[in-house]
C-alpha cells in the first residue's frame, strides 16, 4: 500500500510504502494454495467420474495389497522368533504356510490393483 504524506506546507511529499503484515501475506498464500488444490482435485475427479467402479476396485486392491506386504514383515518376524529361535518345528512349518499365504494374497491383490488401474 502506497501512502503519501505531506507534512510541510511547502508541498514536499514524503512517500512511504507500508508492507502488508506477515499474517496477511501467509493468509493470501494459503488461500491460493487451497484454491489451487481444490481446483486440481475437482479436475481430477471430473476425469475419473466415468471410471468410478475401476477406481474403487483399484483403491480397495491397493489397501489389501499394502496390508499384505506390511503383514509379511510380521510373518517373517514370527518365523524367526517362534521357528528358528525356539527350535519349534511345528511352529516353523505353520508360520511358513501363513507367510506363503500372505505372499500369495498380496500378489493377487497387487495383480488386481495394476489390472484395474
Amino acid at each position: 500500500m502506497l501512502v503519501i504524506h505531506s507534512p510541510e506546507p511547502l508541498g514536499i511529499d514524503i512517500i512511504t510504502q507500508h508492507a502488508p503484515t506477515q499474517a496477511a501475506v501467509k493468509s493470501k498464500v494459503n488461500d491460493k494454495k487451497a484454491q489451487s488444490s481444490r481446483s486440481i482435485i475437482k479436475w481430477l475427479f471430473a476425469h475419473l467420474a466415468p471410471y468410478k467402479k475401476q477406481v474403487a476396485i483399484a483403491m480397495t486392491a491397493l489397501m489389501f495389497s499394502s496390508l499384505a506386504w506390511l503383514l509379511l514383515g510380521q510373518g517373517i518376524k514370527y518365523v524367526v522368533d517362534q521357528g528358528f529361535v525356539a527350535s519349534n518345528k511345528e511352529a516353523l512349518e505353520q508360520a511358513l504356510v501363513v507367510v506363503l499365504a500372505v505372499v500369495i494374497f498380496g500378489s493377487i491383490a497387487t495383480y488386481f490393483r495394476f489390472y484395474w488401474m
